[in-house]
């Protein structure tokens, strides 16, 4: 730590190279050898929820048999069930949203993998 404060200002911001700001997710060694990380940006993290939740909806989209193909865990599995009886509108988009943050517990990978077998006929 003594290091990083007798560095110079120039110096100081070589760290930052790589990204615009400290909210951006990034690992970066300093001059002195300090390691950096840093957040995901705002933007991004809502990129990735949205993603999900558009993962939740391509589940509800798929017929009882084929969801059933799937390994889900058993809360998501009962929400996506129980989207399908929900016939208002802003009911239906809260619901998604909530199966959007299930869907960010799990490990999204072999859902979607699934789901592209599915879609491509295997």
């Amino acid at each position: 730590m003594e290091g990083w404060q007798n560095m110079s200002y120039s110096e100081n911001s070589k760290k930052h190279e790589k990204c615009s700001s400290c909210s951006k997710e990034s690992i970066q060694t300093t001059d002195n050898g300090f390691t950096e990380i840093a957040s995901k940006s705002k933007t991004q993290k809502k990129k990735e929820a949205t993603a999900l939740q558009m993962l939740g909806e391509r589940l509800v989209k798929l017929p009882a048999k084929q969801l059933g193909k799937i390994d889900l865990p058993e809360d998501v599995y009962d929400a996506v069930r129980f989207a399908r009886t929900i016939r208002k509108y802003g009911a239906l988009k809260r619901h998604m949203q909530y199966i959007g943050t299930l869907m960010r517990k799990i490990d999204p990978t072999p859902v979607q993998e699934a789901l592209y077998n599915i879609e491509q006929g295997y």
